[in-house]
């Protein structure tokens, strides 16, 4: 049996890395600053602690890592991450999450990073080693801890690795919608419009947030010195008007869209490469993106489906 830290150990991603822990019988510890819905089975709660405080609370974090073997580091700034007080205190409680791994024998910590440290790259599919030009705040943000994971690893021997997650998607309760297939899929069921910014010509790679959690969780058991980071992707393009004529295909109706204007900071094309995670971590993903749009208009409520034509 391991035993766990997770940071943001109310979240979405969380949740599932949870569910897959506590099958194979490990010991989490979560830590975050509420506990709303996180859902943990009776029989597995002797497996599981609460600690609830924010990460930028040092000395409390020191104790969470007291007999952790690895942490993953989730916890994240909300998408909009627009004032100065939020980049200030996120940035913080990353170093501190990094600082008492260090101070608790170099804990080996794996966090969430995302594609948007690639920004516009006319590389495709972006591999690790492409360009990092981000456009977003959270892209600058992630990129930021990456360097600061390689320089506290070549200072201070500390084992990381950042996990680049593309776009990630799947249902986790009934008022989710912060992932565009959510979205869409819900809005479908509803009758609604589906709002569609630029053209729907974007290409996107998309994967299944149960396929993330196992990813977190393989990565794990190939700890190694130093910084690494690795894509978690599926290297499939699809492009946004793709994705919505699979969920009409899938209803068996047409669907109302309303194109919109193009948002700032918006990539046209963001594929990734997983040679890297399927070579040094053995990862590929199992969920195709068919299966995975079936899933979530079940949990949305869909009750019969058709095939994607």
């Amino acid at each position: 049996m391991a035993r766990y830290l997770i940071t943001g150990g109310d979240g979405y991603l969380a949740q599932q890395i949870i569910n897959n822990l506590l099958y194979e019988g490990h010991f989490i510890r979560l830590v975050d600053s509420k506990f709303s819905w996180v859902s943990i089975p009776q029989k597995f709660s002797h497996l599981v602690e609460q600690k609830n405080f924010e990460l930028t609370n040092k000395a409390k974090l020191v104790e969470a890592f007291d007999s952790i073997d690895v942490c993953f580091h989730l916890a994240t700034p909300n998408t909009e991450f627009n004032d100065y007080d939020q980049h200030a205190s996120a940035m913080l409680a990353s170093l501190h999450v990094f600082h008492s791994a260090i101070e608790c024998g170099n804990v080996p910590v794996i966090f969430s990073s995302t594609d948007s440290v690639y920004g516009p790259n006319v590389s495709s599919p972006l591999f690790e080693t492409a360009q990092m030009m981000p456009t977003n705040s959270v892209g600058v943000h992630k990129l930021s801890l990456e360097h600061h994971a390689r320089i506290l690893g070549l200072t201070y021997g500390l084992p990381s690795m950042s996990m680049r997650l593309f776009n990630v998607y799947g249902i986790w309760r009934e008022d989710w919608d912060s992932d565009v297939i959510t979205r869409f899929c819900r809005a479908a069921l509803l009758g609604q419009e589906i709002s569609v910014y630029g053209n729907g010509d974007q290409v996107r790679d998309f994967i299944h947030i149960d396929d993330v959690a196992r990813a977190f969780i393989i990565a794990s058991k190939y700890i190694k010195s130093g910084h690494s980071c690795y894509n978690v992707c599926t290297g499939q393009a699809t492009s946004i008007k793709n994705v919505i004529a699979m969920i009409s295909s899938l209803l068996g109706q047409q669907l109302m869209i309303r194109y919109e204007r193009k948002r700032m900071g918006d990539l046209y094309c963001a594929v990734g490469s997983n040679l890297k995670v399927m070579k040094e971590l053995n990862f590929i993903p199992r969920i195709s993106l068919d299966s995975g749009l079936r899933k979530v208009l079940k949990d949305a409520g869909a009750i019969t489906l058709q095939k994607v034509v």
